[in-house]
């Protein structure tokens, strides 16, 4: 039954994301001040040219919002510049975790991360951008990650077997390229098709700064109860899923996986349609059976042993005008000489005559 809810669950609780390791560079209030002058001798005035400077794109925008703040620091793996937004919430709980000194605020707008607050950033980033891939599934370098190119990231990947009454997950493998698995969709808060998006809402899931998020207590912040709740949420969307697959294209719709899935009463009125079509099908050919037989006594085709031999017709596909007569067939059979054997083509042509309404409704044993 759609929105059960299962009586035991075990669930794999373990680091699901961690941060690349970043050097740690701690520079003087000197040369910080030395970098934001080079800057301005290159041209790099204002938080746009920054951001424009950069190697990978970190959003589709390249300016700052109201509740955001452009930060500096350097690439783990490239050592290479990088400038985008972190959110003030964000900003804030790094400066109550690392310090204030940890943070230059430069002329142009832009807070330069330094020491352990940048070693934090640069680190989460790498895992970003290249342990979880958005970087390099960025395909059309828009700095959006679209349905198609999010086949290209990483994620986790939990296993798990279930029945009627229990779940239990059997293994938990993490940066599993997402393909055509099917994810839950945990909602964060932010824009998690972008770098700079993605980045903000890992910064803000580790809890602890310990450069891991782990699936229990972090990622899943209410523990149990929310994970419970996405699990039953999954096996619903499951097994909609299986009840549209399952609904015959006859009842009307586009194709299999558009078909929405049914009540009970709905499912009732469906099979008694099909009930009354079977009947009625059945009805025909056995008519269609018998007139044919008549004809061909008629010419001196069927013998007594024919008379004897039962004829079965089997309903297997839908519902048929079948308007076409059997005398076109009878005509065939003017040679008084047919035998068995040559009653054989007769017969298939009946059902070539069947298979042209798109169907195959029924076979012919003699």
């Amino acid at each position: 039954m759609i929105g059960r809810k299962l009586a035991q669950y075990s669930f794999i609780n373990a680091n699901v994301f961690s941060a690349m390791q970043s050097r740690l560079a701690n520079r003087n209030s000197e040369a910080l001040a030395e970098e934001e002058r080079q800057d301005k001798a290159n041209g790099l005035t204002n938080i746009a040219a920054l951001m424009r400077a950069n190697n990978v794109r970190m959003s589709d925008r390249i300016e700052s919002t109201h509740d955001s703040v452009a930060v500096i620091f350097n690439d783990p793996k490239t050592d290479e510049r990088v400038t985008l937004n972190l959110s003030k919430e964000n900003l804030e709980r790094l400066k109550g975790q690392f310090g204030k000194d940890n943070f230059y605020a430069r002329s142009d707008g832009a807070i330069r991360l330094n020491g352990k607050a940048e070693a934090f950033v640069s680190g989460w980033f790498g895992d970003v951008a290249y342990q979880q891939n958005l970087a390099g599934a960025d395909k059309d370098g828009s700095g959006r990650i679209d349905n198609m190119e999010l086949r290209e990231t990483k994620t986790f990947l939990v296993n798990s077997v279930y029945d009627s009454t229990t779940l239990m997950e059997t293994s938990l493998e993490t940066y599993v390229k997402i393909g055509d698995y099917a994810t839950i969709n945990h909602d964060t808060g932010y824009d998690d098709k972008t770098i700079e998006g993605m980045l903000n809402a890992t910064i803000k899931i580790d809890k602890d700064f310990d450069g891991h998020i782990q699936r229990i207590g972090e990622l899943y912040e209410d523990g149990m109860r929310e994970l419970v709740a996405e699990v039953d949420k999954m096996l619903d969307e499951q097994e909609r899923n299986v009840l549209a697959k399952m609904t015959p294209n006859i009842f009307g719709g586009g194709s299999l996986g558009e078909v929405k899935p049914m009540t009970s009463k709905e499912w009732k009125k469906k099979f008694e349609k099909l009930k009354e079509m079977q009947e009625e099908l059945d009805e025909q050919f056995a008519e269609m059976a018998e007139r044919l037989k008549e004809q061909l006594q008629e010419n001196g085709v069927v013998d007594v042993a024919l008379e004897n031999r039962a004829v079965e017709t089997k309903v297997v596909g839908k519902d048929s005008a079948l308007n076409q007569e059997s005398q076109p067939l009878a005509n065939k059979a003017t040679d008084s000489a047919i035998d068995l054997e040559q009653l054989a083509p007769v017969v298939e042509e009946i059902a070539s005559k069947v298979a042209s309404n798109d169907v195959q409704l029924f076979e012919v044993k003699i």
